[in-house]
This record gives C-alpha cells, structure tokens and sequence, in this order.
C-alpha cells in the first residue's frame, strides 16, 4: 500500500515536471521488509526509516 502510494505521487509529479530530470534507484544489499511484515508487527516504522536512511 504504501509502495503504491509513493509510486502515485512519483508518477503525478514526474508528469508535471517542466524540465528534464535524473531519477537514481538505490538497491540496498538487504530488502526492506514489505507492507505485510510491518502490520503484522514483524517490523516497526521507526527501524523502516533507519533501514531506508542507512541503505540511502
């Protein structure tokens, strides 16, 4: 869900861009735990972010 979401906004704002623009992709060296891991508890938001900061 929350893949989608940011995906959607992504997409709206690449659309509206008036100019030319990069887009980096950043792989990390372990998956973030997906949407199901993190409403079953499995994970918490706050380690999401780390994970996400650390692998950026």
């Amino acid at each position: 869900m929350i893949e989608m979401s940011a995906n959607g906004a992504l997409f709206a704002e690449l659309v509206a861009a008036s100019r030319p623009f990069a887009l980096h992709v950043v792989k990390p060296a372990y998956p973030l735990p997906l949407d199901p891991e993190f409403f079953a508890g499995r994970v918490t938001a706050d380690t999401l972010m780390e994970m996400g900061y650390r692998d950026a």
